[in-house]
């Protein structure tokens, strides 16, 4: 057993060790036209006017899994654009049509399986917004320890909701 533990620890100090295959910048990626909030070192990102996309994804501002480094992925047509972080938005240029927008949690820093789904028609004169929200569905109690249940949604919002991250 204390070998198998040695191992294990080796093959994730190995794996923590560089910095491994980073995901495309959004800023060259082909949908890409703005990000969320700015740090305070940054100048802050343009304006961005809901006419401007054809898609808005947003996250709303929670507190539940806020510190997480590693937050979901977003794909779009089953292509993996960018990380949505808690409070940002990702505006997206796409074709009219039909498009699917998915949502992946992070598990260890890699995608997981499909935590959210959402089919979105996308017109030429109207935007479409769509909120991430993740919050705590539950909690339970096993002996000693308390267990969270998350509940995950990808769903449709409206054009006050974006501007405010609800």
């Amino acid at each position: 057993m204390r070998k198998l533990l040695a191992v294990f620890t080796m093959l994730l100090l190995a794996a923590c060790a560089g910095p491994g295959r980073q995901p495309d910048a959004p800023e060259t990626h082909p949908y890409f036209a703005s990000a969320g909030p700015a740090t305070s070192t940054e100048a802050p990102p343009p304006e961005v006017k809901p006419e401007n996309c054809a898609v808005h994804v947003y996250r709303n501002r929670t507190a539940f899994a806020a510190l997480n480094p590693a937050g979901p992925y977003v794909y779009v047509d089953g292509e993996r654009f960018a990380v949505l972080r808690v409070g940002e938005s990702l505006c997206l240029q796409l074709a009219p049509g039909k498009h699917n927008i998915s949502i992946r949690e992070a598990v260890m820093f890699v995608p997981g399986p499909v935590s959210g789904s959402l089919d979105v028609d996308v017109a030429q004169s109207k935007p479409v917004f769509v909120r991430y929200s993740k919050g705590i569905a539950g909690a339970r109690r096993i002996g000693t320890n308390v267990f969270f249940k998350e509940d995950n949604e990808l769903q449709s919002a409206t054009e006050g909701q974006w501007r405010e991250r609800e």
